[in-house]
């Protein structure tokens, strides 16, 4: 299918199965005797959906029947139309491999919308590609898919190839590409994107950015911005506004600033809602003030709404085990995760009631992250880091996206090393922490021990250079672990979190012989040696061809 477009995945799926059952059967016939790719272009795409219907009962058929045996544009409008009932990513695809080849711009930014809502933003990129040239609707609809995957990298390059296309990007496509920034929690890059618009934001656009950063506790940031809602863009901040700057002062710990935040909604004559408060008593008791849990009781208590699961989290998480376990016990048999998760932060604060922290775990109906996190935390506590190996490393297979993933990994790490488990953290990390690039090495969220131990790692697969992605306010860390290894000099700053490193010439020489450090080209392998004495091996080895 070279050449042809990515969304043919139905169609496709169902020829291969054909055409691998003959091959392995010894079969004849027209899946056996002819090829995949003169199949491809020698039928049309009715006679495409057909076979994949064939093969695929169900959205497909129901495309095939659509277009089989009829030209009408009316039928190829309905079908369209039904790309935005889709319900499933097979569907659209089932539907795209009826209609091929798209005709119109109109076409493509249906097509990209509906692979962007079905999960498929790579497919939804491609088809951009494909246009020549595409529109801002087009470009809208990709950056929708971006943004609901939080593919920020991909949504701000799409902001950049617009101005290099002489697109004209409008509000709905920056504010799109900062809520894509805001789910990942890329507060910096969510501000650049705001400063480099060439027009005012909108109250929602500038939501979005508060939001971004309060997702990274940056409370001075987000106060900074809502202050600039209405002394530089003669915005009005809403209780959206508010909720996030005291959000991210929540994060912070920052119980007397979310406090001042609440008091001035008032002034403003701004109504707080069930969020704020919630969000507010939350603040007061993460914060170290000795007063802030006194707060944070008196205003559950004075607050309009009644006390809902985030109230009763908040203030189970700040009470004495006695009192947290009572109030627990009160709420019924049916509690939300987050009442479970908060019941687990008071045992864990004394350590008395510390070992009934995995007796309530084992009992979560639905535990999540955090309730994971506290009974790794209970294990390391107690000193079983057995256990802990055991609750974390089963993580990395169960967890839904890549972050998780290489989180639990460092877990399940870290726990090994400290329990002595080494060949475990290795088969680990090589498997989770490594990747396949050895080249390249990414020790971001990594503790010190961790980072040493995968970067080791790294340097045991032989590389001649390695670039390590770090976290700049890890770096005084980086440069003393790089200095223990003797790879402190010379060094490249790629880019603000990236150091390359030449390992052949800063690698001390008795580490340098126990790595065998290779050739950059992985070709070089293939190189006859000096040991084989045919003609060809002389002429491939000799100095002037080497050169």
């Amino acid at each position: 299918s070279r050449g042809k477009p990515t969304t043919m995945s139905a169609a496709a799926a169902a020829l291969a199965r054909r055409f691998a059952s003959a091959a392995r059967s010894g079969g004849g016939g027209r899946w056996a005797g002819r090829g995949a790719a003169s199949w491809f272009s020698s039928t049309p795409p009715s006679s495409m959906a057909a076979s994949a219907a064939a093969e695929e009962p169900g959205p497909a058929r129901a495309a095939s029947e659509v277009v089989v045996g009829s030209s009408s544009e009316d039928k190829r409008g309905e079908l369209f139309g039904s790309l935005r009932s889709c319900g499933s990513a097979s569907e659209v695809e089932a539907v795209l491999v009826a209609v091929r080849p798209l005709r119109s711009a109109r076409e493509y930014t249906l097509a990209i919308g509906a692979l962007g809502r079905a999960g498929k933003t790579r497919e939804a990129l491609a088809l951009l590609a494909e246009m020549d040239p595409p529109d801002i609707i087009a470009y809208g609809a990709a950056l929708s898919a971006c943004s609901r995957e939080g593919l920020w990298m991909q949504a701000v390059g799409l902001l950049d190839e617009m101005r290099e296309k002489g697109v004209e990007a409008d509000l709905i496509a920056y504010s799109t590409a900062i809520m894509a920034c805001k789910r990942r929690g890329q507060w910096r890059k969510a501000i650049d994107v705001l400063e480099s618009m060439p027009m005012p934001p909108d109250a929602q656009l500038m939501n979005g950015v508060i939001a971004a950063c309060s997702r990274r506790g940056q409370h001075a940031k987000a106060r900074q911005l809502l202050d600039d809602m209405s002394a530089k863009y003669g915005l009005q901040p809403d209780v959206i506004s508010y909720n996030s700057c005291i959000a991210a002062c929540s994060r912070a710990r920052r119980g007397d600033l979310a406090v001042e935040l609440l008091e001035e909604m008032r002034q403003r004559g701004l109504e707080p809602d069930r969020v704020t408060y919630n969000t507010t008593i939350s603040a007061l008791a993460k914060a170290d003030s000795p007063d802030s849990k006194a707060q944070a009781e008196a205003m559950a208590k004075a607050m309009p709404f009644e006390p809902d699961d985030a109230t009763h989290a908040a203030l189970i998480s700040i009470s004495e085990p006695a009192v947290a376990l009572e109030r627990f016990e009160a709420l019924g048999d049916v509690k939300h995760v987050s009442v479970w998760n908060a019941l687990l932060t008071a045992l864990s604060a004394s350590h008395e009631a510390r070992d009934r922290v995995m007796d309530f775990y084992r009992q979560i109906p639905n535990p999540n992250f955090a309730s994971h996190g506290h009974a790794v935390a209970a294990c390391e506590a107690a000193g079983d880091w057995r256990q802990a190996v055991d609750i974390a490393a089963p993580l990395v297979d169960t967890s839904d996206n890549l972050r998780d993933k290489r989180w639990w990994a460092a877990v399940a790490v870290s726990a090994c090393l400290k329990g002595q488990f080494h060949a475990e953290a290795e088969q680990l990390a090589t498997a989770n922490l490594l990747g396949p690039n050895r080249y390249y090495v990414d020790l971001r969220r990594h503790s010190p021990t961790v980072a040493a131990f995968v970067l080791r790692l790294a340097l045991n697969r032989r590389p001649r250079r390695l670039t390590v992605h770090y976290e700049r306010r890890k770096r005084a860390a980086l440069d003393e672990l790089l200095q223990d290894l003797g790879l402190n000099h010379p060094m490249h700053q790629e880019a603000d979190d990236r150091l390359t490193i030449d390992l052949y010439t800063t690698t001390p020489t008795a580490l340098r012989d126990d790595l065998d450090l290779q050739d950059d080209d992985d070709d070089d392998d293939d190189l006859p040696t000096a040991d084989d004495k045919s003609p060809a091996a002389a002429d491939k080895t000799s100095p002037d061809s080497l050169r």
